[in-house]
């Protein structure tokens, strides 16, 4: 860089030169008196400058060391007060301004950052809210992406990633837990549990696991045909009973044992029921027998009568 002329050097060097070169004369006395008030003025005015400059230039360095680590709106503030400065100097004025313009084109920049990660934030919170825990997921990374030049709030951004996955991971063992709690009735073909357990699983929320909810679903299905099954032969199971009651008591043996055997055959899921046509049913052979045994009775008796 070259040089920067130096007006107020060289109004003090002129100013010199003519005092030099004035006649000591008493004519002259008030020329000469003129003539060291410039310089003394000239004088002051450098001094003033070069103490200004060297302000300016402090300012620039610690403007420069607040920009290289980030801290913009200090930088700015110290960019700005070097601008303040009457240096007279057009190179030093064009390095401060560069150096402000890059502050602040820096510092505009991180708001706008901020201000993106702000949104992508709020985003976040509304879906683990609506237990969105996939867009929450989103909505957090894409925050964490951003420089917003702030180490907290990145953090907080990472973290509600965590947050987000640990709420899905956990949406999901509970949904797994309930169907777990559903095949373990359906083993034991109770269906009202089944049914309970299978949509309480359904009805977890926040798990983005297709197939497992597919897979309640179709579990859910099949205990609810399974038990209107069940209900279903319990109700022919008991008309068959009362069917059979009525034939037992008419003595109509073999159509009662007809039907109270058809009754057993039927998957009722109930021991209770079951015991109930047995307990019929072998009233209705019993009978049956006796029927027999005095048909056949009566027949050797019709045998010797004739």
């Amino acid at each position: 860089m070259s040089a920067e002329p130096d007006p107020l050097q060289d109004e003090i060097v002129g100013l010199q030169a003519a005092l030099g070169a004035l006649p000591d004369l008493e004519a002259l006395e008030e020329p000469r008196r003129n003539l060291t008030q410039l310089l003394d003025a000239a004088k002051a005015a450098k001094v003033a400058r070069d103490a200004a400059r060297s302000e300016a230039e402090k300012q620039l360095q610690q403007g420069d060391s607040a920009l290289a680590v980030r801290e913009y709106k200090k930088a700015i503030a110290a960019f700005q007060a070097a601008g303040s400065l009457d240096t007279r100097s057009s190179q030093l004025s064009d390095r401060v301004q560069t150096s402000l313009a890059s502050a602040e084109a820096s510092l505009a920049a991180q708001e706008a950052a901020r201000a993106e990660a702000a949104e992508h934030f709020s985003t976040a919170e509304a879906c683990m809210s609506s237990k969105d825990h996939k867009g929450a997921i989103a909505a957090y990374e894409a925050a964490a992406a951003l420089d917003v030049n702030d180490a907290e709030r990145t953090s907080s951004y990472t973290e509600g990633v965590k947050t987000a996955r640990g709420a899905m991971s956990t949406a999901v063992e509970g949904a797994r837990g309930h169907r777990t709690d559903g095949q373990s009735a359906v083993s034991g073909q109770d269906w009202e549990s089944a049914i309970e357990s299978f949509t309480a699983g359904l009805a977890v929320r926040g798990t983005h696991d297709a197939d497992l909810m597919s897979s309640l679903q179709a579990s859910l299905e099949s205990a609810q045909a399974s038990m209107a099954a069940r209900d279903a032969a319990r109700q022919t199971a008991g008309q068959r009973l009362a069917d059979g009651e009525n034939l037992l008591s008419s003595r109509n043996y073999e159509s009662a044992i007809a039907e109270l055997e058809a009754g057993l055959e039927l998957d009722t899921q109930s021991e209770e029921l079951k015991g109930r046509l047995q307990v019929v049913l072998a009233s209705a052979r019993e009978g049956l027998a006796a029927q027999e045994a005095a048909r056949a009775e009566a027949a050797e008796h019709f045998s010797t009568a004739e």
